[in-house]
């Protein structure tokens, strides 16, 4: 019994002294007291650890990282050649490649503010491929090596059906862009009801909406497809344009069926304002004194094109000294009949002029006798 009590005596202490142990080295050593672990493995630390692939950088169809980049713009006066020569492509092969890319693309043509890129395994080598971006839409992949050749390649579109609405409170421009639309869907909301609303002479309180299509690449937006109908109130009455094609037909219709396209434009001008509108009682600004005005002036910019308000036969085409450069078109009905049996051949139409000239000259093909066919 008494050899039991030792026992258990001694048991007591021995606690006590290990847990007196332990505070005192926890006191002086504070938080580096830790418990001992078994080292990880070092093939398991690895597989545990998180594999980071970068992914290449691919443009145009190519493997970026595999090439030296060379990426701009054409600049003023600089032409492709000099370019390539720049990157070790002999004239030779730059010669070479006009000749045989010409009737792909014409290197001669290119213009300035569009982007380029060349490619080269070996930036102390003959560049590999050249790769010109003549629109949004497409680009040209020039093969440098060997036979050289090109081809164009067109960029996949994505197309979006929109419906927009707007009201004319200061002007058309401004309620396009005030709801989001480009200025390429108001010329083409002229061009369908180019034949019904006088664009020129819209007021405030007009209010218009829209189903068109909208262009994407890579999910941004490039540019406004075909307008599938167009309704537009002016000073009170409406108009309706809806876009139909088969195989007989294409163009803009009515809501009851008929063919938006008359005898006449409303306007010869688009992106145009009125300098000078028809007033039997204007006051002329030069000669000082009240003139009829028999006519319309149209202020545009510098190459803005010209049409035709209707088909006819030019009677004359000179600079006049009060005109400048000077178009009489006669619209004749006899004569619209006579010409377009002479224009019209194998379901094709021939020697017709659309637009007749620009702000900046005439058409190339613009002369007496010449007939204009209105589309």
């Amino acid at each position: 019994m008494k050899l039991l009590t030792v026992k258990k005596l001694l048991l007591g202490g021995l606690v006590i002294t290990t847990i007196t142990a332990l505070a005192f080295l926890a006191q002086k050593y504070g938080n580096n007291i830790s418990t001992s672990v078994a080292p990880q493995s070092p093939t398991k630390s690895i597989l545990n650890q998180p594999i980071q692939i970068k992914a290449p950088t691919i443009k145009y169809g190519f493997i970026l990282d595999n090439f030296h980049v060379t990426e701009n713009e054409i600049k003023k006066n600089e032409v492709l050649g000099a370019i390539l020569q720049k990157h070790h492509v002999p004239y030779t092969q730059v010669d070479k490649l006009v000749q045989q890319s010409k009737d792909v693309f014409d290197l001669r043509k290119v213009r300035v503010g569009k982007k380029y890129m060349v490619l080269a395994s070996d930036k102390d080598k003959a560049a590999d491929y050249l790769i010109y971006e003549p629109s949004v839409f497409e680009y040209i992949v020039y093969d440098l090596k060997g036979e050289t050749s090109a081809k164009v390649v067109k960029r996949p579109i994505e197309t979006k059906v929109k419906e927009k609405s707007g009201v004319v409170t200061a002007s058309l421009w401004n309620a396009i862009v005030d709801n989001g639309m480009s200025f390429e869907v108001a010329s083409k909301m002229e061009l369908a009801l180019a034949w019904h609303v006088d664009f020129h002479h819209i007021a405030k309180g007009d209010c218009f909406k829209l189903i068109f299509e909208e262009q994407y690449i890579d999910g941004e937006r490039v540019g406004v497809g075909q307008i599938q109908a167009a309704y537009f109130k002016n000073k009170g009455k409406e108009y309706y344009a809806y876009y139909y094609e088969d195989e007989n037909y294409t163009g803009f219709f009515d809501e009851q069926g008929r063919p938006m396209k008359k005898a006449f434009l409303k306007s010869p001008v688009q992106y145009a304002r009125i300098s000078s509108a028809y007033n039997l009682r204007r006051f002329h600004p030069v000669l000082r004194r009240v003139k009829a005005h028999l006519g319309t002036d149209y202020a545009a910019p510098h190459g803005t094109p010209i049409q035709a308000v209707a088909s006819g036969t030019v009677t004359k085409a000179s600079r006049s000294r009060g005109n400048g450069n000077y178009v009489k078109i006669k619209h004749d009905k006899t004569d619209f009949i006579l010409n377009n049996k002479l224009i019209y051949e194998n379901n094709k139409f021939k020697n017709f002029i659309d637009f007749i000239y620009y702000y900046s000259k005439y058409y190339n093909a613009l002369k007496i006798n010449a007939f204009i066919m209105q589309f």
